[in-house]
Protein backbone atom coordinates (compact mmCIF):
# COMPACT_ATOMS: atom_id res chain seq x y z
CA UNK A 1 0.00 0.00 0.00
CA UNK A 2 1.56 3.45 -1.09
CA UNK A 3 1.61 5.99 1.69
CA UNK A 4 -0.58 8.81 2.24
CA UNK A 5 2.30 11.33 1.71
CA UNK A 6 2.94 9.92 -1.65
CA UNK A 7 2.52 13.12 -4.23
CA UNK A 8 3.61 11.93 -7.96
CA UNK A 9 4.40 15.48 -9.34
CA UNK A 10 7.90 17.23 -8.09
CA UNK A 11 9.28 20.09 -8.68
CA UNK A 12 13.12 18.95 -9.72
CA UNK A 13 14.81 15.69 -9.76
CA UNK A 14 16.40 15.48 -6.55
CA UNK A 15 12.57 16.03 -4.87
CA UNK A 16 11.07 13.47 -7.76
CA UNK A 17 14.07 10.89 -6.86
CA UNK A 18 13.23 11.63 -2.55
CA UNK A 19 9.34 10.56 -3.84
CA UNK A 20 10.21 7.84 -6.00
CA UNK A 21 11.38 6.48 -3.07
CA UNK A 22 8.35 6.77 -1.05
CA UNK A 23 5.64 6.03 -3.15
CA UNK A 24 7.65 3.23 -4.80
CA UNK A 25 5.94 4.67 -8.40
CA UNK A 26 7.01 6.54 -10.98
CA UNK A 27 7.09 10.62 -10.37
CA UNK A 28 6.86 13.22 -12.76
CA UNK A 29 9.60 15.84 -13.01
CA UNK A 30 7.97 18.96 -13.35
CA UNK A 31 10.24 20.99 -14.03
CA UNK A 32 11.09 19.17 -17.33
CA UNK A 33 7.24 19.65 -18.54
CA UNK A 34 6.23 20.84 -21.77
CA UNK A 35 3.45 21.73 -23.75
CA UNK A 36 4.74 18.33 -25.33
CA UNK A 37 5.91 16.08 -22.88
CA UNK A 38 6.38 14.90 -19.38
CA UNK A 39 8.92 13.27 -17.90
CA UNK A 40 8.71 10.71 -14.97
CA UNK A 41 11.37 8.76 -12.60
CA UNK A 42 11.07 4.74 -12.07
CA UNK A 43 11.64 3.01 -9.00
CA UNK A 44 13.88 1.03 -10.95
CA UNK A 45 16.29 4.19 -11.60
CA UNK A 46 15.52 4.51 -15.09
CA UNK A 47 13.52 7.68 -16.77
CA UNK A 48 10.45 7.52 -18.73
CA UNK A 49 9.54 9.95 -21.81
CA UNK A 50 5.59 10.33 -22.88
CA UNK A 51 5.53 12.56 -25.76
CA UNK A 52 2.51 13.73 -27.82
CA UNK A 53 2.68 14.83 -31.26
CA UNK A 54 0.11 17.64 -30.37
CA UNK A 55 -0.11 19.78 -27.43
CA UNK A 56 -1.32 18.53 -24.35
CA UNK A 57 -1.46 21.55 -21.69
CA UNK A 58 -0.57 24.80 -22.19
CA UNK A 59 0.83 27.62 -20.07
CA UNK A 60 -1.78 29.58 -18.15
CA UNK A 61 0.30 32.11 -15.66
CA UNK A 62 2.99 29.78 -13.87
CA UNK A 63 0.82 26.50 -14.36
CA UNK A 64 -0.19 24.18 -17.02
CA UNK A 65 -3.99 24.06 -18.37
CA UNK A 66 -5.19 21.08 -20.71
CA UNK A 67 -5.74 22.22 -24.29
Amino acid sequence: MKPSACVREQADPVAARRMVDVCKAPVEILSERTEYAQLFLNPDGTSTLQESVEPQRVRQGKNWVPV
